[in-house]
């Protein structure tokens, strides 16, 4: 197997808190997106991909998620922006705006875990 310098990467993937065990947490306020945000932010950075310490803009990072992990993902690129976030991969998660326009009742309930948070 060919080893990944830090230097070739171009994304970051982070496996954020689950409903499901193990990774289910017993307390609802750590589903809270302004945490999980800044969980995101604070990973970005850790991995240089963020604004650097002289001022310079960071080379930013293609974020990717998935389910509730889009959720995340959505508005992590909304609120950290392209000095953070260059490029951005939901999967089974649509744009939550898209989702408030044309999400039907029945979707709604399927989707309850979302409104947990």
């Amino acid at each position: 197997m060919t080893s990944v310098t830090r230097e070739a990467l171009s994304g970051v993937l982070i496996h954020v808190l689950s409903f499901l065990p193990p990774l289910r947490m017993t307390e609802i306020a750590a589903y809270n997106l302004e945490v999980l945000v800044c969980d995101v932010r604070e990973v970005i950075d850790a991995l240089g991909y963020g604004p650097q310490e002289d001022g310079q803009e960071g080379r930013g990072c293609v974020l990717v998620g998935h389910d509730w992990g889009g959720t995340v993902a959505w508005t992590a690129a909304h609120v950290l922006g392209p000095s953070r976030i260059k490029g951005l991969c939901v999967m089974n998660c649509p744009h939550p705006k898209v989702y408030m326009e044309q999400a039907t009742m029945a979707q709604f309930f399927k989707s309850w875990y979302f409104y947990c948070a």
